[in-house]
């Protein structure tokens, strides 16, 4: 950006506001473009969809948000409300997705200034308190937001909003961002109580390591909610998988939470609403569950080169068998 300025015919910076920076913290539609449309041979072909292909299926109907309704959960008792359809829906059909135009998202630095009102104001050891607003903004965050898309913390502004996460592996809707068999069970031993400063997080909640301007540009308009693993019988609750939803920061943090929900504890919007009688503190903030994201990325990277130092070993003595 430096270099663009200094040969450009400008002597001096007239004019630099929140439009700029937001503007620059995403690749260039040249660069994202070029990624994949010069170098797509380069990106294998169960990442291409995710890194380069964005956007509605045309070919893929819609069932508006009209023939849904937010009811009593099935999942558990102290699961408060969920999302239920009046129609079957059929394979490959996409869920609302008029709605999920008119998200409320809140910025990688947004998020941060709540984090720190959060801290500073609203978490156990400073007394929560639910009617302060700026504790209202966090639980808002907490409750209904999650760190899926580049650029931003969304929350469904619709009835989806409302959709509760599938104990056990049973979510029967698929994230285009995710196909993971994983659950909050599984990827923990039995009685197990998973250290932040060493737990890695499996590969599958994780996105490519591979670099793509498209994806960074462009990974937004994939958020979509669909089916794509089998139809959905007429009132039947929707079922997402909310596993990966804490980003890397609060990963463990939220599956902790969903395990303990999942065993039957209050879900965290019913127990907002109970807050005067139960005491409800936030899930994901002040967590002791709550990761160093660039100290989580060193480990995963020495796990890689612990995984490919161990593969050419294996390589090696089977070779010299031979």
């Amino acid at each position: 950006m430096h270099q663009r300025w200094a040969s450009s015919s400008l002597e001096t910076i007239q004019s630099f506001d929140a439009a700029d920076m937001l503007r620059i913290q995403f690749p260039s539609r040249h660069s994202a473009v070029s990624s994949c449309d010069q170098y797509g041979h380069l990106i294998t072909d169960d990442d291409y969809d995710l890194l380069c292909d964005q956007g509605l299926d045309t070919s893929m109907p819609n069932v508006p948000s009209k023939n849904f309704y937010v009811s009593k959960s099935t999942v558990s008792e102290n699961a408060g409300r969920g999302v239920f359809s009046s129609v079957e829906l059929e394979l490959n059909s996409y869920l609302m997705a008029e709605t999920f135009a008119h998200d409320v998202i809140f910025s990688f630095q947004g998020f941060k200034i709540v984090e720190k009102m959060v801290g500073n104001f609203c978490l156990p050891k400073n007394d929560f308190r639910l009617g302060n607003f700026l504790c209202i903004v966090g639980i808002y965050i907490d409750a209904y937001a999650y760190n899926g898309i580049p650029g931003g913390m969304p929350v469904n502004s619709g009835k989806n909003t409302f959709i509760n996460h599938g104990c056990h592996g049973t979510a029967n809707i698929a994230d285009e961002f995710f196909e993971i068999e994983q659950t909050e069970f599984t990827m923990f031993k039995e009685g197990e109580d998973p250290d932040p400063e060493t737990f890695v997080i499996p590969e599958e909640f994780l996105f490519p390591q591979f670099y793509n301007p498209n994806f960074d540009r462009n990974g937004h308009v994939n958020r979509y909610d669909s089916t794509e693993s089998a139809s959905i019988p007429a009132h039947t609750e929707i079922l997402d998988n909310y596993v990966a939803f804490g980003g890397v920061k609060y990963f463990l943090a939220q599956a902790m939470v969903l395990k303990e929900q999942c065993s039957g504890t209050a879900g965290t919007v019913l127990s907002y609403e109970d807050v005067y009688r139960g005491g409800h503190k936030y899930d994901m903030f002040g967590s002791k569950y709550v990761m160093d994201a660039d100290e989580h990325a060193q480990r995963r990277f020495a796990s890689h080169r612990a995984k490919a130092s161990d593969s050419a070993t294996t390589t090696t003595t089977r070779n010299d068998e031979l």
